[in-house]
């Protein structure tokens, strides 16, 4: 599939661009200090692996949308090097084809990007359903991803290769700890639920990784709880606390958003691992 998806996909935004499409483009930069143990960094990308881009979005005379999002960087041991986070055509709440975000959970337990062709349709008319079949090359991921639910919702993704790249798993390793290619799993299963409570919300996800590649690829269980909310004047202050079962760890944080300016965003956090100082930092974002 790889190798028909991406001609693909760029012949059909050629043809988008010979249409005048509907065009932007949008800037989400992150500079972040970060400090764990005797290290200190400053970078790119933040702890929860959101990058710097820069994004093109289109809507073509036909209906159609694409997207294509340029890393300004990269984070060491991802198993995805590409320069672009993202690049897909859509039937927007149809389909979708190419590089994207595989549907799965809430995406702050598990969360990636590969080359897949998603359908979205609904069972018993209101439950929306989202599958991908993946094929994102030699030694990544590859299988299906599926996703069923609104605000409860229940994920599965079987195949190889589920888990590797670094925007997973950061709520208990730190994002430069990647599995990388050749590793991972091949059963990812998880549920998850949202409920709205006074001004935030609270979200419950349980994810578990199972049917590793390697030895070293052992079965995972994470369940992750945590209660957002938005203050005055579009702050955010999100409190988690996350299990690991296999380090038999709890890890607490407390992530801010605090904009200073209609562009620019302060991103605090700090995090705890059994009662003991794991990590913190500070992120300064710029969205144009």
């Amino acid at each position: 599939m790889r190798s028909i998806a991406v001609p693909l996909l760029g012949f059909l935004t050629a043809l988008g661009v010979a249409q005048a499409p509907d065009l932007s483009v949008r800037l989400d930069f992150a500079l972040t200090y970060h400090r764990f143990g005797d290290r200190q960094l400053i970078r790119s990308y933040d702890p929860f692996g959101r990058m710097s881009k820069v994004t093109l979005r289109g809507a073509l005379e036909t209906g159609f949308k694409f997207q294509l999002s340029q890393k300004l960087g990269q984070i060491p041991n991802d198993a995805d090097q590409q320069p672009f986070e993202e690049y897909f055509l859509e039937d927007e709440g149809i389909w979708r084809i190419g590089k994207q975000q595989l549907p799965f959970g809430t995406g702050v337990v598990y969360r990636e990007n590969a080359l897949a062709a998603r359908a979205d349709t609904s069972l018993l008319i209101t439950l929306p359903v989202s599958a991908a079949v993946v094929d994102n090359g030699k030694d990544r991921q590859s299988g299906v991803s599926i996703r069923v639910g609104n605000e409860f919702g229940v994920s599965a993704a079987i195949g190889s290769h589920f888990g590797i790249n670094a925007s997973s798993f950061t709520l208990v390793r730190h994002i430069e700890s990647a599995l990388g290619t050749r590793r991972g799993y091949k059963q990812v299963l998880g549920f998850d639920g949202t409920q709205r409570i006074g001004p935030g919300k609270v979200s419950l996800e349980y994810v578990s990784f199972l049917q590793g590649m390697t030895d070293a690829d052992r079965d995972e269980e994470i369940l992750d709880l945590r209660y957002e909310t938005a203050t005055k004047g579009d702050s955010s202050l999100i409190l988690g606390a996350t299990y690991s079962k296999l380090q038999s760890a709890l890890f607490l944080r407390a992530q801010g958003r605090v904009p200073i300016s209609r562009n620019l965003v302060l991103e605090p956090f700090v995090r705890v691992r059994d009662g003991k100082g794991w990590d913190f930092g500070l992120g300064l974002r710029v969205k144009l």
